[in-house]
C-alpha cells in the first residue's frame, strides 16, 4: 500500500461499519494483487516460453524428417529413371566451373560444373571427377534422357547418402515419438497429483 492510499483509508475509517467494510476489501484486493500478479505473470510468461521451445523443437526434428525423406526418395527416383531410360548416351561436355575437395586430402577430387549439348539444346548439370581439371577442359560424360524429354548427368550412385538420409529420418522419428511420449506421461502424472491433492483437501474438510 502506498503513503497516499494508507492515508485515504485512515480518513475513511471512521465511516460507517458497512463502509469501512467495503474499503477494507477493496485495499486488501489491491494489496493481493500488488504482491502475487508479478509472480503470476512471472509463471505464465514462463509457461509461454516452454510452449514455444518446445514448438521450436518439434518443427526442427519434423523439418528434419520431411528433408531426409524427401533425399532418399529423390535419390531412389533418380536412379530409377535412369535405369528406366529409353535413352543414354555419351556427350563431349566443358567444365565451366571447377572446385577442389581439399577435404580428401589422399585422393585428388574435383566438383564441377558442366555445359554439354543434345540435340541441338545446351544443358547444365554437376559432377564429380577424380582427377586434375580445369575450366574449360572438356570431359567425356553419360546422359539420359528423363520422362519431360530432357538430358541429365548419369546420376551417382551414392548409397552412402541414402544411408545417412536413412538413420537421419530414423533418429528424428525416434526422438519425435519420445517427446510425445515423455509429454503424455508428464501430463498423465500432474492430473494424478492434483487428483491426490484434491482428495486430501476433501478428506481434511471432513
Amino acid at each position: 500500500m502506498d503513503l497516499q492510499a494508507f492515508h485515504h483509508f485512515n480518513s475513511i475509517t471512521n465511516t460507517s461499519d458497512s463502509g469501512t467494510i467495503r474499503i477494507i476489501g477493496y485495499y486488501e484486493y489491491n494489496i493481493m494483487n500488488r504482491i502475487f500478479l508479478p509472480g503470476r505473470r512471472k509463471i505464465m510468461d514462463k509457461k509461454k516460453s516452454e510452449k514455444r521451445e518446445i514448438v521450436g523443437v518439434y518443427l526442427l526434428f519434423i523439418i528434419g524428417l520431411v528433408g531426409c525423406i524427401f533425399c532418399i526418395f529423390n535419390e531412389i527416383n533418380k536412379q530409377k529413371e535412369f535405369e528406366n531410360s529409353t535413352d543414354i548416351r555419351s556427350v563431349s561436355a566443358v567444365i565451366t566451373q571447377a572446385k577442389e575437395d581439399k577435404e580428401s586430402s589422399r585422393i585428388i577430387k574435383y566438383d564441377v560444373d558442366y555445359s554439354y549439348e543434345v540435340e541441338g539444346e545446351t544443358y547444365k548439370g554437376r559432377g564429380t571427377v577424380y582427377h586434375r581439371v580445369y575450366i574449360g577442359d572438356e570431359d567425356t560424360i553419360t546422359v539420359y534422357r528423363t520422362s519431360k524429354g530432357k538430358y541429365k548427368i548419369e546420376p551417382i550412385d551414392s548409397p552412402i547418402e541414402i544411408l545417412i538420409a536413412t538413420i537421419g529420418a530414423v533418429l528424428c522419428t525416434f526422438i519425435l515419438v519420445a517427446m510425445t511420449v515423455g509429454r503424455i506421461l508428464e501430463k498423465r502424472d500432474k492430473e494424478k497429483n492434483e487428483e491426490s491433492n484434491n482428495k486430501g483437501k476433501k478428506s481434511k474438510k471432513k
